[in-house]
């Protein structure tokens, strides 16, 4: 078989397993999209959900919560040229009554030197503060973290 053929299957079969399974609609969707992106835009996505009473956060918060800080991360990953580096890790978990979301990825460049994630940080910061939350950016080197805690009541 030629490279080509097999890096067509190979495609193929990560397109099929995009699919995430959490038990949450909204999560699933959201994160089955995300995944078809970063495949698209060869960027692997490794994430990790444990929570339990997610629907106690409005439905629409949580999407534009992930979705808003997905887009600004999936921003930054695209540019890294070395593909090893192209991967964003994503934890969702609970404790007690607090939601911590958590990203973490390369990032060759500061956020804060870009209009886009000043937006993104903006979006993040209402949603945050609407459950009494916190959010904190860092850079340490080339990983960038982005951690949002969330109060579920």
């Amino acid at each position: 078989l030629s490279n080509d053929v097999v890096r067509s299957a190979k495609e193929a079969a990560s397109v099929y397993d995009a699919s995430v399974q959490t038990g949450n609609p909204v999560l699933d969707t959201l994160l089955t999209e995300k995944n078809l992106q970063c495949i698209q835009e060869k960027i692997r996505l490794s994430c990790t959900v444990n929570t339990p009473d997610l629907h106690k956060i409005d439905r629409m918060d949580l999407y534009a919560l992930l979705d808003t800080a997905f887009s600004a991360v999936i921003g930054y990953v695209s540019r890294c040229a070395e593909r090893e580096k192209r991967v964003i890790s994503l934890s969702l978990s609970q404790h007690c009554n607090q939601l911590l979301v958590a990203f973490e990825y390369y990032a060759a460049v500061q956020h804060d030197k870009t209009e886009a994630f000043e937006k993104a940080r903006k979006e993040l910061g209402w949603i945050v503060r609407k459950y009494n939350g916190e959010m904190q950016i860092s850079m340490d080197g080339e990983i960038a973290r982005i951690y949002l805690m969330l109060l579920m009541e």
